[in-house]
């Protein structure tokens, strides 16, 4: 198999994640699994036969790839078949899903929750089962209630958790016979946070792109794709002045010099700065068909020498697979290219972004909001006095 190139930081990452993935795992299984033997397994997976020392030697350039996560179980699971064929004959395969569960979401002793409520959790229904490694922490207040946890979207009825990572359902239900109405509460809500993540994708009117085409040896060809997004804001040059503040993928930030100088001058002095770095060959803006119009913006007549035409088969796989990520650690989108063994090149459609998981994420919160309608903070006092200490303790130190 051909090698798929990672993203220098996408790589460390991975590695730093392993170890708290092979963490839970053992403490899962009666057999242990290393960290460098799964490093080593995924490497193979993306097709370094030599392991994860290969891999990282390859990967120590700054790329702008869609992440892989093995902190999202999501990811994993995507890969899961070939990636037990790399791994010890003992490793299971639904309990390595488990603990990449576990991990994301925040849990890194599995054994390591309270019991709310009630003394046995597990002989009463409607109660909070509470993941944390902190028994002091603020959302102790809304452990004491399910309904003021799912108020707040921090809590998750057993049965739409069974949805998002059922690997972990499965372990939960048969340790502990859980019932679907009982709700999981953990440090972070993560399924409220991808969907938010989403939701902000699909609203925003993405009008063109930015192009960032890098200096590459021989005939290899790099290009990083960033969005323009439309603005009902008569103050568009000050949004892309904004946006070039914190700098284009590949491109650092450069000093605004605040009164003394124009949004649009700020904007054209980026650009030519830009130009001149030794690993940017050019940097080009597009606009989808139907947005031409707005070159009427004095800001795109300024930069009307860095018009070129709107590349729409680019357009439609990086909207699939960027409103997709789970990681959410990119802004732009840079295609990875594979070779046939003709020389033909293809784009690599990464098999861990998988949208049915996006419409999982968004079905099951949708359904968490409908729940919670029958809810107000006004409709039981102990749900209000419980969202009160919870916000009284957690903002303390503001007053």
């Amino acid at each position: 198999m051909q090698k798929i190139l990672f993203d220098r930081k996408n790589a460390q990452n991975i590695a730093e994640q392993s170890a708290d993935v092979c963490n839970v795992y053992n403490k899962l299984s009666d057999a242990s699994l290393t960290k460098l033997e799964l490093l080593n397994a995924i490497a193979q997976v993306f097709g370094y036969n030599s392991g994860w020392a290969e891999l990282m030697a390859v990967n120590k350039s700054a790329r702008f790839y869609i992440s892989f996560s093995l902190s999202v179980c999501s990811h994993v699971r995507a890969i899961i078949n070939q990636l037990s064929s790399f791994l010890p004959s003992h490793v299971k395969p639904d309990l390595l899903l488990t603990a990449v569960s576990y991990t994301e979401l925040g849990v890194k002793n599995p054994e390591q929750f309270y019991k709310c409520q009630n003394e046995d959790i597990f002989e009463l229904e409607d109660s909070v089962l509470w993941f944390t490694d902190n028994v002091n922490s603020s959302l102790k207040h809304l452990a004491n209630s399910p309904s003021a946890s799912l108020l707040t979207k921090q809590g998750i009825y057993f049965k739409h958790f069974k949805i998002l990572w059922p690997e972990l359902y499965r372990h939960l239900h048969d340790k502990y016979n859980l019932s679907p109405n009982q709700v999981l509460l953990f440090k972070q809500p993560t399924w409220w946070g991808y969907r938010d993540h989403f939701i902000a994708d699909y609203q925003r009117e993405e009008i063109g792109q930015w192009e960032i085409h890098f200096n590459e040896p021989k005939s290899s060809e790099r290009i990083c794709y960033e969005p323009i997004y439309d603005s009902q804001s008569a103050k568009f040059p000050e949004e892309i002045a904004n946006l070039f503040a914190e700098g284009l993928n590949g491109c650092p930030q450069v000093e605004h010099f605040g009164k003394d100088m124009s949004d649009e001058d700020y904007v054209l002095a980026c650009l030519e700065y830009w130009k001149t770095l030794p690993h940017i060959k050019d940097i080009k803006f597009s606009l989808r068909k139907e947005h031409i119009k707005k070159q009427d913006y004095p800001i795109f007549s300024l930069l009307r020498q860095f018009f070129t035409e709107h590349n729409e088969a680019i357009d439609l796989i990086k909207g699939r697979l960027t409103d997709m990520d789970f990681t959410g650690e990119l802004w732009g989108y840079e295609p990875r290219f594979v070779y046939s063994r003709k020389g033909e090149k293809r784009i690599y459609q990464e098999p861990w972004i998988v949208e049915s998981d996006v419409r999982d994420f968004i079905d099951v919160n949708e359904t968490i909001f409908q729940d919670n309608i029958i809810y107000s903070p006004l409709s039981s006092k102990y749900i209000e006095t419980m969202l009160d200490n919870y916000r009284r303790e957690r903002f303390l130190s503001i007053f």
